[in-house]
């Protein structure tokens, strides 16, 4: 296994884990076909998440705020600069950049350096000067990419999405008469303290529904959940994280797809997630935590695969119940939305992906 890729990406409480978690997702595939992935990462917890995975991760020195400098051209330039030390160092040939903080003229000076370049993107902020462009959302096609290299390949919408193989011909769930449990997900992190604002809202409304929350590593309110979960029995605490059920006795370790297997309906941020409910069929409430989720969460319900609060900053108690109420009071849009969502993704994108990369190092 001597045939590298290399991997930029980052994961913090800030910035969040969705593109650890979906670059863990790729690089798995690349080592079932005999790839040897490498990450190189900044920020503690996306590196410590990698660990816990066993990848080979090149630590950078970056004292600068874990968050996004996409704005600022030094912090820019500093960072490509490292970047293509490291790419001498190391002979780096194939690199797989997913962060946002990157501009124009960094990957101009990366791909001077290098044979081929990918990036996997959610924005088309401006022309990439890459090889190849991966965009797993719906709404990749809208976004309307302008090639920069006249060979740059595209690898565009849900045929590409990074999912987890857990994901692949997953059963189908049964659809119920009446709903009995709810999924509530904010991702790796619950820095607007959502969770505990949907748990709130519900219990005060149904008093016999069951809430499973799903906690990651970056939550900074979990005594909180816990304590809720002491008062309630109806309260379920998991994650997908093995050492943070290690940490806390009172949450339980669950794969992210059984999680949702037991949850009738959820409640989850416009990320990756909302893909993976889709492949295992359970009719979702979006909404939008962060820039790069807008999009998708309103084409996915402008099209009628979710139901779309909007807004992080804009979500009420009101809206909360007026939308939850839409699928508790409808079997028939239930099951609509169970039928239309798992025709969306097949779960194969990190497969198809891994493969093109296998194909263009030989």
């Amino acid at each position: 296994m001597d045939k590298k890729v290399f991997i930029r990406v980052d994961g913090s409480s800030l910035i969040g884990m969705g593109h650890i978690m979906r670059c863990i997702t790729l690089a798995k595939e690349l080592l079932m076909l005999g790839l040897r992935p490498i990450f190189i990462s900044s920020y503690h917890l996306g590196i410590e998440r990698l660990k816990e995975e066993n990848f080979e991760v090149i630590e950078t020195q970056n004292n600068q705020e874990e968050g996004f400098y996409s704005n600022d051209l030094v912090r820019l330039e500093r960072e490509s600069h490292n970047l293509n030390k490291l790419i001498n160092e190391y002979g780096i040939e194939i690199l797989i950049v997913d962060t946002y903080n990157v501009c124009k003229d960094y990957f101009i000076k990366l791909k001077n350096n290098i044979s081929k370049l990918i990036y996997i993107d959610d924005l088309n902020s401006f022309p990439y000067s890459v090889d190849y462009i991966v965009n797993g959302n719906y709404n990749a096609d809208k976004i309307h990419y302008t090639k920069y290299f006249p060979h740059t390949e595209l690898l565009l919408g849900n045929k590409y999405t990074l999912m987890r193989k857990e994901f692949r011909n997953i059963p189908r769930c049964k659809v119920k008469q009446k709903i009995e449990s709810v999924m509530i997900t904010t991702g790796s992190t619950d820095n607007f303290l959502l969770s505990e604002k949907f748990l709130i809202t519900l219990l005060s409304q149904y008093d016999d529904l069951k809430i499973n929350i799903v906690v990651g590593k970056g939550y900074k309110n979990i005594d909180k959940l816990i304590y809720y979960k002491c008062q309630n029995n109806n309260i379920r605490l998991y994650s997908n994280e093995r050492t943070i059920c290690n940490e806390y006795g009172d949450i339980e370790y669950k794969s992210m797809s059984s999680i949702m297997m037991i949850s009738d309906i959820a409640f989850s941020a416009g990320g990756s997630t909302l893909y993976e409910l889709m492949a295992c069929g359970i009719p979702t409430i979006g909404f939008i935590i962060a820039e790069n989720q807008q999009g998708i969460v309103n084409s996915l319900a402008t099209d009628g695969y979710i139901l779309n609060l909007g807004w992080y900053i804009d979500i009420t108690k009101e809206k909360i119940i007026s939308e939850f109420d839409k699928l508790y009071k409808s079997y028939e849009t239930r099951k609509f939305m169970e039928e239309r969502s798992r025709s969306l993704v097949d779960g194969r994108g990190a497969e198809r992906v891994a493969k093109i990369i296998k194909d263009i190092m030989q």
